[in-house]
């Protein structure tokens, strides 16, 4: 009979289920434990500058109007250089006579263009047409009102420009006014009125009156005295018109009158814009 056989408990085999399961145990262990012993990753950073434009505004002071084609600039009231025609250029200066301040304003505010005019001749009581010295030429009347402001300054005076300090300019020539009879009446101008509608237009600079005198007989009296002082109030103001003579061709968007003021500046004014 073979010796029976009795099992060793003492000396007991793997157990290969135990270390399976102790296996997917540290497993499951090192994925949950991977993100916080993942090594540091290099950091790259981005110097590439940022495309996107950001305009920076910045408040400025514009001293003259465009007009809308955006080409032609126009100065303002108190600046100097070209603007239209009626609007003003004006001065204003404190303490020039004692504590008392000036004020002035000058506007260029109208004009008439002839190719021949009409003067009347009060000693046979008719009239005379004239036409300019040279048959290419046309003659123009411009309108001008200058005012001393006794209401935002004084009656202070000051010399009154007379027509040598205004000027048509063309292009690069500037045509002086005509010598002129100031107290002829002209036909053409009967029924126009100065800026302030209280008056028939006439000379710039001139007071007209009648005289006794021998020397006005060819005028029958008729004379005048120029003006040389300028004075505060609107019924001081001094309004007229000067005479040119330019070439018929030119146009009136290419004719500027210019103008003096002594001290106090100068100024334009387009016929035409």
């Amino acid at each position: 009979m073979g010796m029976d056989y009795e099992p060793d408990y003492d000396n007991k085999g793997i157990n290969f289920n135990f270390l399976a399961f102790l296996g997917v145990i540290l497993i499951v262990f090192a994925i949950m434990m991977y993100p916080m012993i993942k090594p540091e990753q290099e950091i790259t950073i981005n110097n590439t500058p940022n495309v996107s434009v950001i305009t920076i505004y910045k408040e400025i002071e514009i001293l003259v109007t465009p007009t809308p084609d955006g080409i032609i600039y126009y100065a303002t009231e108190y600046q100097e250089g070209i603007r239209k025609l009626g609007r003003p250029f004006s001065w204003i200066r404190s303490d020039v006579s004692g504590l008392k301040d000036m004020a002035v304003h000058v506007r260029i505010y109208d004009y008439r263009v002839m190719d021949s005019y009409h003067w009347f001749n009060p000693s046979d009581y008719k009239y005379y047409e004239e036409f300019p010295s040279n048959k290419n030429n046309k003659f123009v009347f411009v309108f001008i009102n200058i005012l001393m402001d006794d209401i935002s300054g004084d009656d202070t005076r000051m010399w009154l420009p007379d027509e040598k300090h205004y000027g048509i300019q063309i292009g690069q020539t500037i045509y002086q006014p005509l010598d002129f009879m100031k107290q002829l009446r002209i036909q053409e101008l009967e029924d126009t009125y100065n800026l302030n509608d209280d008056h028939r237009i006439g000379y710039y600079n001139s007071y007209n009156y009648y005289s006794s005198n021998l020397n006005n007989a060819p005028t029958a009296g008729e004379t005048y005295t120029n003006i040389t002082w300028l004075r505060g109030g609107k019924s001081n103001a001094v309004d007229g018109y000067l005479v040119y003579e330019v070439p018929k061709e030119i146009e009136l968007k290419d004719m500027i009158l210019t103008a003096n003021f002594y001290e106090f500046g100068n100024a334009a004014w387009k016929f035409e814009s």
